[in-house]
């Protein structure tokens, strides 16, 4: 009854499955978040991550009727 919502500041590409400590797309809904932050600079630059990796995290975050 409030107008706060819920975001998450990562998510993980991949569905189901075994990925200790990864949060998919999936379980961020389960939870209540619409949103989601893909593409910062400090996963870019500490963690490697790609133009190809944050591609599909937005697919699945879209496929998961998250807001990136």
């Amino acid at each position: 009854g409030t107008s706060i919502e819920l975001g998450a500041q990562n998510l993980y590409a991949a569905g189901d499955g075994a990925y200790t400590g990864e949060v998919n797309a999936a379980m961020l809904t389960d939870v209540g978040c619409r949103f989601v932050i893909l593409g910062h600079s400090e996963r870019r630059q500490l963690m490697g991550e790609t133009d190809d990796l944050v591609a599909k995290k937005m697919q699945a975050a879209l496929a998961g009727n998250l807001i990136p």
